[in-house]
């Protein structure tokens, strides 16, 4: 059994233990102060509680919500963003939603779990389709996003990475 939680000071620990899971797979893409001793977790979680609710958001972004996948243990299995709107930053890549699963955790199905359950998050903000995006590449998330009512709309090549980038359409 698996649950979205927010971000909260509670989960210290297990955000640590996530951050160095990343880190020990050589993805890093959270820093590793994150799990230093000194690192002010409670202004991190407080940051992210700004986001969503736009307070202080950087030029070109737009309010986002985050949560995380827990288990019955609390381990914290992924992370996802719901952006509440497109912004010109996102339309093309990046779109409504991003998700990512902790490495130990990955082919296990949570992919599928953790965009299921933000797509219910969705129908409460009240948004009628969404746009998620990843790379060609990416097959795991290619079916991660079909399976969840994803369709293609087109093909593009990402201004930031050279990449081909695939962008679906999810309505709710």
């Amino acid at each position: 059994m698996c649950d979205l939680v927010k971000p909260d000071i509670w989960l210290r620990e297990k955000f640590a233990n996530m951050v160095k899971d990343y880190n020990h797979s050589n993805e890093h893409i959270f820093s590793s102060d994150y799990y230093n001793i000194n690192f002010n977790f409670e202004n991190y979680i407080q940051d992210l509680k700004d986001l969503s609710n736009g307070i202080g958001l950087p030029q070109g972004y737009v309010p986002s919500t985050e949560w995380w996948l827990i288990n019955s243990n609390s381990d914290i299995l992924g992370t996802v963003r719901l952006r509440h709107e497109l912004g010109k930053r996102n339309f093309e890549e990046g779109g409504h939603i991003g998700y990512d699963i902790s490495p130990r955790f990955r082919r296990k199905g949570y992919g599928k779990v953790i965009l299921k359950l933000v797509l219910e998050k969705v129908k409460e903000l009240g948004l009628e389709k969404v746009l998620v995006t990843c790379d060609f590449d990416n097959i795991g998330s290619k079916r991660i996003i079909e399976s969840n009512g994803g369709k293609l709309e087109n093909k593009i090549v990402s201004k930031e990475t050279g990449k081909e980038v695939l962008r679906y359409w999810i309505e709710l």
